[in-house]
């Protein structure tokens, strides 16, 4: 006898998930310029680009095919995740809609992990020079190797979220060989017209999961193109402090710079949006011997309730 679910046409999940859009400051290269997230209170998230919010019904198909059907899910009052068509096809499947109540933000579990993505996010860009209209691609991959990360959660009792949700072992081998925007070597066929070597310099934007086996990955051209590829190579040590390969990046970064033109945007982080984002410490002002006592007449009972004689007083009472 088979199981149930094996009969179903997605699989179930005993989870309670929430959901909510968030929007990219400038349109990707993709075209996307805003993104539905799915999430766990165990930090498991699924980021999937749109290129408008009424294309959030669309997300709910990736989801039910990648992941599965939640027992429940709980979106904000939006009415493009409460009406049309995303409440058919989630009514289709069974998965109810319980949204949370009107102006309370902070009932949806989406939103905090919005905002740790974002501060993945936004280090991971300024630190690797990412353009902006790459967004997308970068959102994508905070999502999977936080999902793939062990966290200092309780309820994961050492598993990783993507292990506790699916009860399957998570695989990392198509996250953890290279980081995000590095220099790459992949292999293209040699084409007339243009350069004869098959051995080319590219950017790596992450996995591609829906093109190739499991360890394609997404490379950026000089052009300005994204191509999948599964013959992708790091650069050794000795390329990296090579001059001549020094001079292929800055030519491969000025042929970027003609092909995208006005798109060419450095990431930032001296936003709004960072800083606020951003857990900035209290300035700590250590303390003077000579600083007078705040309060001298708690400090003078403190020290005579410490005295020997004062201990013998109390025992005697």
């Amino acid at each position: 006898m088979k199981p149930l679910a094996y009969q179903l046409r997605y699989p179930r999940l005993n989870i309670e998930m929430y959901t909510d859009t968030v929007y990219g400051k400038v349109t990707s290269l993709l075209g996307n310029k805003c993104a539905q997230v799915y999430c766990t209170p165990f930090h498991w998230c699924h980021v999937d680009p749109m290129k408008t919010k009424s294309e959030a019904h669309l997300t709910l198909d990736s989801l039910f095919q990648k992941i599965g059907v939640p027992r429940v899910l709980i979106p904000d009052n939006a009415k493009e995740l409460t009406m049309g068509e995303f409440r058919r096809k989630a009514q289709r499947v069974q998965c109810p809609i319980h949204p949370v109540e009107a102006y309370t933000p902070n009932q949806n579990f989406a939103e905090d992990l919005i905002r740790e993505l974002k501060r993945t996010y936004r280090r991971t860009m300024t630190t690797t020079d990412s353009l902006e209209c790459l967004w997308d691609m970068c959102f994508i991959f905070c999502g999977l190797t936080r999902s793939h990360a062990a966290l200092l959660i309780r309820e994961l009792d050492g598993q990783v979220p993507a292990t506790l949700l699916t009860g399957d072992t998570a695989d990392i081998s198509h996250i953890c060989e290279f980081g995000w925007y590095d220099w790459v070597w992949y292999l293209s066929p040699e084409r007339q017209g243009e350069s004869m070597e098959r051995k080319r310099l590219g950017r790596y934007c992450g996995p591609s999961t829906d093109i190739g086996d499991a360890m394609c990955a997404r490379i950026l051209t000089e052009k300005g193109q994204l191509v999948s590829r599964t013959s992708v190579i790091p650069l050794s040590d000795q390329e990296k402090l090579s001059p001549v390969i020094e001079s292929k990046k800055a030519a491969f970064t000025e042929s970027l710079k003609k092909s995208l033109g006005k798109r060419y945007v450095l990431a930032s982080s001296d936003d709004a949006e960072s800083r606020q984002d951003e857990e900035i410490p209290e300035y700590y002002e250590p303390i003077d011997d000579r600083d007078p006592a705040p309060l001298p007449e708690l400090e003078t009972k403190c020290l005579m309730a410490q005295s020997p004689g004062a201990r013998g007083t109390q025992m005697e009472n």
